[in-house]
């Protein structure tokens, strides 16, 4: 962020040069509201899936299974979508494979995504935390 202020700054600043500097007050007008739009940002859309992957972390957590550490970057990983599109995929994968009969299906045989309670799953959620670190080392993120 603070480059991208650097370089509007640069950017929009007249050349010593040019010796004109009737924009300079337009220049910092432009520089504030660039900071001010960088440092709102979007807020993170929390799903029933997001929910209980952070609850399962913290139990996990507080149980032993996993250390402080692994359980927030868990948290942390959450907020990015990638990295919850990918969980959510590898949780349907789990449960689909699980052979469990309460799995929503629509008319094709296709698994219903929307339609999974994950609030109702917590045991499956926490059981899912340590596939959930693997995914964070395929991520990068270790």
């Amino acid at each position: 962020m603070i480059r991208a202020i650097v370089i509007a700054v640069v950017c929009l600043l007249p050349s010593p040069m040019a010796g004109d500097w009737s924009d300079v007050p337009a220049a910092i007008h432009a520089v504030t509201s660039l900071i001010t739009e960088t440092q709102d940002p979007a807020p993170v859309a929390r799903t029933d899936f997001h929910a209980g992957i952070v609850s399962a972390a913290v139990r996990a957590r507080q149980d032993g299974t996993i250390t402080a550490r692994e359980s927030l970057r868990i948290r942390v990983a959450m907020l990015s979508p990638a990295f919850r599109q990918a969980a959510e995929d590898l949780a349907v994968i789990q449960i689909a494979f699980s052979g469990s009969d309460d799995v929503p299906v629509d008319a094709n045989g296709q698994i219903n995504r929307t339609a999974i309670d994950w609030s109702n799953l917590p045991a499956f959620l926490e059981a899912l935390i340590p596939l959930l670190i693997q995914l964070l080392q395929l991520f990068g993120i270790s």
